[in-house]
């Protein structure tokens, strides 16, 4: 289904921070663009579609009247607003806010530091472009910034602070699929697996808390209504935004999860955990029944690899980004769907390079269209897994209160044995 392809290579390798990379799509100037945090500063990487064309450009962390900071930064992101579309960074002195290409520092907005030292550290991380104007950002004291950002210029004003949390803001997210009924805008969670699901306006409204279960939710989503959460556990769940009600629970990784991600128009999931897998799945919603179902769909193991950070390319799920401490890279798929069948294509990608970072697009091909070429290069599991993918009965097909089991100790995942999904766990 996916294929790796080379590789690009960064100015510094990724810290190990949640959520660790950044992609924007710029379509009119066919350039995809990467950002990845090590300690103070941010890699920024311009990947021309054709995979001929790179550019690098490094940010340093910065503090008001000060040239560069030795601060660590938490998090770098491009929020995508109607109007422009801004980075933002988040560091242990404050929040910096930029052009997207990162020419130009548009804003600085220090954070309240004690006058001595203190148990507790002190920075921002988890950031969210909501509706048409506003920027929300995490604070480690449990509050959430909104920033008020006009169409141009540097402008930028706080809004309102949200304090409804009281452990340190993990991750934000707003609704990405673009649905105007949708009632929740926003939903952020903190250490403690606590989600607050949230409304926009004038004033942000707190439409749901999400008890958590003493376990940090470091990644979280919101789509069509339904959030997405990834624990420590290495679990994802599924809820109902505005009433809580669980939809699914799965044992998706066997260590703590770093990232996850959606593709918005297709309803495909990434998840990538401290143990070294990166999977896909797919989300169907029945509003008829008020339900979601999460199907299996791909996984890639990412081998010796601290996985810090996954992101898709595009808003299809086409493509993904993967970097770990040695690693970025660009996978690519083509994917069609009918209300029969999932059609999958694949590209033919080069090796992982090791301490590389790499990208290129190669020619597509269809390994369930009998290419012989193709053939040689997957083993028999693959295409089962594949041919499962078009069958009547889909991988990991869940709904509440059926759980995936675990991954085995050698790293595989139960791929063929559909009817634990079906008859429940232990089966």
């Amino acid at each position: 289904m996916y294929h790796k392809e080379k590789s690009i290579q960064i100015k510094s390798s990724a810290s190990a921070l949640y959520n660790n990379l950044s992609v924007l799509r710029i379509a009119p100037r066919s350039l995809t663009y990467f950002t990845v945090v090590h300690a103070n500063m941010v890699n920024m990487v311009s990947a021309s579609w054709d995979g001929l064309n790179y550019s690098h450009r490094q940010l340093q962390s910065k503090e008001a009247n000060v040239t560069t900071s030795s601060s660590l930064i938490m998090q770098a992101a491009w929020c995508v607003l109607p109007s422009r579309d801004i980075l933002v960074l988040t560091s242990q002195k404050g929040i910096q806010m930029y052009e997207s290409d990162g020419s130009i520092m548009v804003y600085w907005h220090a954070l309240e530091t004690p006058e001595t030292p203190t148990a507790q550290a002190v920075f921002a991380r988890g950031i969210a472009a909501v509706r048409e104007k506003y920027i929300c950002v995490g604070i480690s004291s449990g509050s959430m910034l909104v920033f008020d950002v006009p169409s141009k210029g540097s402008n930028i004003t706080l809004s309102e602070v949200l304090e409804e949390h009281k452990e340190s803001i993990t991750d934000m997210a707003s609704e990405c699929s673009g649905s105007l009924e949708c009632i929740a805008d926003m939903v952020s969670a903190d250490d403690s697996g606590n989600l607050c699901v949230w409304k926009s306006g004038e004033d942000f409204q707190l439409l749901n808390k999400i008890p958590g279960f003493d376990m940090s939710c470091s990644s979280v989503k919101l789509w069509k209504g339904t959030v997405v959460a990834g624990y420590g556990t290495g679990q994802i769940r599924l809820y109902e935004a505005v009433t809580g009600i669980v939809h699914a629970e799965v044992n998706a990784h066997a260590r703590w999860i770093y990232s996850l991600d959606i593709a918005p128009f297709s309803g495909l999931l990434l998840s990538a955990a401290e143990d070294s897998l990166v999977r896909v799945w797919h989300l169907t919603m029945t509003p008829e029944t008020n339900s979601v179902e999460i199907v299996h769909m791909y996984n890639e193991c990412v081998t010796d690899t601290q996985i810090c950070g996954a992101k898709f390319c595009d808003g299809d799920g086409y493509a993904f980004a993967v970097t770990g401490y040695d690693l970025i890279c660009l996978q690519q798929t083509d994917l069609a769907a009918n209300s029969s069948e999932w059609r999958v294509r694949e590209e033919n990608l080069g090796r992982w390079h090791n301490g590389k970072h790499s990208t290129h697009h190669a020619n597509r091909v269809n390994p369930l269209g009998g290419n012989s070429n193709v053939g040689r290069s997957y083993s028999e599991d693959r295409y089962t897994a594949l041919s499962e993918l078009q069958g009547t009965s889909p991988c990991f097909n869940l709904t509440l209160p059926v759980t995936l089991p675990a991954v085995h100790s050698d790293g595989s995942h139960p791929t063929s044995d559909t009817s634990v999904a079906k008859g429940g766990a232990g089966k």
